[in-house]
């Protein structure tokens, strides 16, 4: 279950450990996180549904322009540094494709002055300098959703 940015990306934790012992991990966490705030799920818990490598259709990315400096990729575990990718093992082959052109358009969107249009005052412009990018993969293609 190797994943070559485990140590710093906060998407994947526990993959450095066996296969069977991280879904129980996975799992232990979820339950007692439920039962922290619901009580007993004696009635309603179901043994989750783990997806193996390359089918997770899902990713919330995060983004950053700081001088000259691009950075796209997740941030890492329990912080707002960002573990710059471009490829994730976790995620379908179509989100994989995806990455490189959805960060370059997002780089050109950094680069584009905008007007503040603050009326009675001297105009001033501002660059889109951080945000988050969500990728679903749908049936009819990728739904994508920016918040800078």
């Amino acid at each position: 279950m190797g994943c070559r940015l485990y140590e710093n990306c906060g998407g994947c934790v526990y993959r450095e450990i066996e296969l069977n012992a991280y879904r129980k991990q996975k799992e232990q966490n979820v339950r007692t996180l439920l039962e922290k705030n619901l009580g007993d799920l004696a009635n309603v818990w179901e043994a989750p549904f783990f997806l193996p490598d390359g089918r997770r259709r899902r990713a919330a990315f995060a983004f950053k322009m700081k001088g000259k400096e691009f950075l796209f990729g997740f941030n890492e575990n329990k912080s707002a540094i960002i573990q710059d990718i471009k490829h994730c093992d976790m995620l379908t082959e179509s989100i994989n494709e995806a990455i490189g052109r959805v960060r370059a358009l997002i780089q050109k969107l950094c680069a584009i002055e905008i007007n503040d249009g603050k009326k009675g005052k001297k105009a001033q412009t501002k660059r889109i300098t951080s945000g988050d990018l969500q990728i679903l993969e749908a049936e009819n293609g990728l739904d994508v959703v920016l918040e800078a």
